[in-house]
């Protein structure tokens, strides 16, 4: 059984289009609950493209699915992928963090040190693998 809202209205967008200083503007209400359904609603309005909003509801319709939940998976997706760059920086930001106290602390090593150990490395491969030309 399809949940309702106070209004009886069903948990979909409820979308209506209305002249706003010469522009049409789309209100879209969006409940704030997931399944099983929660007593608040939130709206949520914007302006789009006429376009933008008829291809996106008639893909949504496509879809067998009501608008108003691609919009939360949307919202949920969106939300997931901004805290997950936030973590990414923060580690990225730790790594830089460390490497510039190991260089302020010396413990640092030229390009010619490091190449001279990656080719010492390549010998001892080369060899274990049973020729030096190899």
């Amino acid at each position: 059984m399809l949940a309702q809202l106070r209004d009886g209205s069903h948990p979909s967008i409820a979308i209506k289009d209305r002249f706003q200083h010469g522009q049409i503007v789309y209100t879209s209400s969006i409940p704030t609950f997931s399944e099983p359904v929660m007593s608040k609603e939130a709206v949520f309005t914007m302006k789009l493209e006429p376009e933008l909003r008829d291809a996106f509801m008639a893909e949504a319709e496509a879809s067998h699915r009501p608008a108003s939940q691609v919009v939360r998976e949307l919202m949920r997706e969106f939300i997931e992928r901004q805290q997950q760059a936030r973590e990414h920086d923060a580690f990225l930001r730790a790594k830089v963090d460390v490497a510039r106290a190991q260089i302020a602390s010396g413990l640092v090593a030229s390009d010619v040190d490091v190449e001279a150990r990656a080719a010492a490395r390549r010998a001892a491969l080369r060899a274990r693998a049973g020729g030096a030309d190899a």
